[in-house]
C-alpha cells in the first residue's frame, strides 16, 4: 500500500484522514474475516474485470513516480510485466517477493521520515477538518483486495489490513509538516517535494531518486497484490485457470491503461464498496442462513 500512500500524501488533511483510515481499517478486517461460500462463476468474472480496471487506474498512477516524463508509459508496463512473472506461480509467489522487498522500502522510506523530521514545522500541522477525497477512501479500501487472495495466507495480513492506513497518514503528517497544507495541495507530488529539503547527516543530499524508487518497489508490490488475486479469481472460474489468468490480468491492464485518465475515481470507489464491502457481507449473511438450516 505504501506507493499510492506515499503519491497521495499530503493532498488531504491529516485528521479527516485519520478517520476515514480508522473506518476504514475496521471495514475491511470485518471483510477479510468474513465466512463466504465459494462465488459463483459469474461475481468472479466481474471481480476480475473490475480489479483490471482497478490495476490500470493504478498503473497510470505509477506513471508520475519519475517526475521527468510521461511520453510513453515505460514504467506502469514494465511493472505489470514484472507483477505477472511474481503472481504467475500464484499468490505464495508474489508474496515471497514482497516479503523480500518489504524491508528496501522500509529502509527507503525510514530514512526520509527520520532525517527528514527536523524539517517539519508544528504550525503546519494544525487541522483543516476537511474531509478526504475519493482518491484516498479508494486507497484505504485496498486491503479488502485480501479477501481474493487464498485463504491460508489471510490470517498473516488480518494485523497489516488494520494498520495500512496508519502508514497514509505518517506520510501525510511528514509531507504537510515539512511544506505546509497549502503548499502541498499545489503540488504535483508532495510527498517528492518535500523530500527535496532532507539532509543525511547534516549533508544536504539529492534524495528524490530515493523516494522513485521506494514508489517503484510499492507499485511492483501492488500490482502483484492484484494480479494475483485476479488469478485466483480466474481459478475459482475454472479450476487450472489461474496462471492464464495472471496473464490475462496484464493484458487487459494494458489495453485500459490507455483510457486510464479518464475513469471518475468517484465511480471506481462506489463500485469498490460494492463489490468489496456490500457483496461479501450479504454472501456471508446468506451463507450462514444455510448453516443454521441444515
Amino acid at each position: 500500500m505504501s506507493a499510492p500512500f506515499a503519491l497521495l500524501a499530503g493532498k488531504f488533511d491529516w485528521l479527516g484522514l485519520a478517520v476515514a483510515a480508522v473506518i476504514t481499517g475496521v471495514l475491511c478486517r470485518l471483510v477479510t474475516g468474513l465466512q463466504i461460500q465459494n462465488p459463483s462463476r459469474v461475481l468472479c468474472v466481474v471481480q476480475f474485470l473490475f480489479l483490471g480496471v482497478l490495476l490500470a487506474f493504478f498503473a497510470d498512477w505509477s506513471q508520475n513516480v519519475w517526475p521527468t516524463g510521461r511520453d510513453f508509459p515505460v514504467v506502469p508496463l514494465t511493472l505489470l510485466a514484472l507483477a505477472v512473472l511474481s503472481a504467475y506461480r500464484g499468490a505464495h509467489g508474489a508474496s515471497r517477493v514482497g516479503g523480500a522487498l518489504f524491508w528496501l522500502i522500509a529502509g527507503l522510506y525510514g530514512v526520509l521520515l527520520v532525517f527528514g523530521s527536523q524539517n517539519l514545522q508544528i504550525d503546519f500541522l494544525r487541522p483543516e477538518y476537511d474531509a478526504p477525497g475519493a482518491e484516498a477512501l479508494l486507497v484505504l479500501l485496498l486491503p479488502a483486495v485480501i479477501q481474493f487472495i487464498p485463504r491460508e495466507t489471510k490470517p498473516v495480513l488480518h494485523s497489516a489490513v488494520l494498520w495500512a492506513g496508519v502508514l497514509f497518514v505518517v506520510l501525510s503528517l511528514w509531507t504537510i509538516g515539512g511544506l505546509s497544507r497549502q503548499v502541498a495541495v499545489d503540488a504535483v507530488w508532495p510527498f517528492y517535494e518535500a523530500g527535496k529539503s532532507v539532509s543525511v547527516l547534516g549533508i544536504a543530499e539529492r534524495l528524490e531518486a530515493f523516494i522513485s524508487v521506494a514508489a517503484t518497489v510499492g507499485c511492483y508490490g501492488l500490482f502483484s497484490l492484484l494480479i494475483s488475486a485476479m488469478a485466483h479469481l480466474a481459478e475459482g472460474v475454472h479450476p487450472g485457470w489461474g496462471r492464464y489468468g495472471a496473464v490475462v490480468a496484464g493484458l487487459v491492464a494494458a489495453v485500459i491503461l490507455l483510457f486510464a485518465p479518464g475513469i471518475p475515481v468517484l465511480l471506481l470507489l462506489l463500485v469498490a464498496v460494492i463489490l468489496w464491502c456490500i457483496v461479501p457481507f450479504v454472501s456471508s449473511l446468506l451463507f450462514c442462513e444455510k448453516k443454521k438450516k441444515k
